[in-house]
């Protein structure tokens, strides 16, 4: 079963939407880590499932803003649809997401994101 996360357009819907789910498919696992202590970032109105239902038609329930298979989901914490960061030569630096974005880019110098010849010690490519 795919892992998905859901996020609702405002949370007095959720519940609604959690109802859907159940009942297109009653075997669904619903995990709602809006007051957990895991998940400092927790958003009132997302909540992650375990479903045999397609993404496609979780995505087309009413009150559903957007559906993220868990492997697109940013590893910060937010539930955002990640994006990769690459430096201005087109080297992959790191995954964000709206909620990220600007710590994640604190981490890399200036020069790196935005001058294609910056200056660099560590070997970029590996010769064969």
């Amino acid at each position: 079963m795919p892992l998905i996360c859901v996020h609702v357009k405002e949370p007095a819907l959720k519940q609604a939407v959690i109802d859907e789910i159940r009942r297109r498919d009653t075997s669904a696992e619903i995990e709602d880590h809006e007051n957990s202590e895991l998940n400092d970032k927790a958003v009132p109105t997302t909540f992650w499932i375990d479903t045999e239902i397609s993404f496609w038609d979780v995505e087309q329930i009413a009150g559903v803003t957007d559906a993220i298979l868990a492997h697109d989901v940013c590893s910060c914490g937010s539930g955002e649809r990640k994006d990769e960061l690459v430096d201005a030569r087109g080297i992959f630096c790191c995954y964000y997401c709206d909620a990220c974005e600007k710590e994640k880019r604190a981490k890399y110098r200036t020069e790196v994101l935005e001058d294609s010849d910056y200056q660099c010690d560590e070997q970029i490519e590996t010769d064969y």
